[in-house]
């Protein structure tokens, strides 16, 4: 796609073109940093949200697999527990949101959920520097899928 050039006020165009140009250029939302969406990111959100069985990890509401979210206790851009088990829950909309908006309960939540020994484990694991193997996570949770799956028959 061409870029087209900032037409000029003066121009024999007319200050309407200019005017118009001017509100697109201020409409224009700023550019902010997101983590990328790799595609094992999404075979494993569909892993945590099936092996949930369609509840909410945290309220135990059932909104189905689709209807839930991952949720990372350490974000994505920890790359050492990006892919772990122990790092998401599946959640709803709401129950995320509001843990992402109170840090204190949502840490306290993680700690009661996993175990104190278990989320000890998992802040290790995530001071750890290094990429884990990514071919052998694809792998695994694609078998992991397969076993809910067979379970879960009459689910897509």
């Amino acid at each position: 796609m061409k870029k087209l050039d900032k037409p000029k006020q003066e121009d024999s165009i007319g200050k309407g073109i200019y005017e118009s140009y001017q509100r697109r250029q201020l409409a224009k939302k700023p550019k902010r940093y997101r983590v990328r969406i790799d595609p094992l990111d999404k075979l494993f959100s569909e892993y945590i949200r099936r092996k949930s069985g369609g509840c909410c990890q945290r309220c135990g509401k059932d909104y189905g697999w689709k209807k839930l979210q991952c949720s990372h206790f350490f974000g994505r851009a920890k790359k050492s527990v990006r892919w772990d088990e122990d790092n998401a829950v599946a959640i709803d909309f709401g129950c995320h949101q509001y843990l992402g908006s109170h840090p204190l309960e949502h840490t306290e939540w993680f700690k009661e959920h996993l175990g104190e020994e278990a989320f000890n484990l998992l802040q290790a694991r995530a001071r750890e520097v290094g990429m884990p193997d990514k071919e052998a996570i694809k792998l695994y949770l694609k078998q992991k899928l397969e076993e809910i799956k067979g379970v879960c028959s009459n689910e897509p």
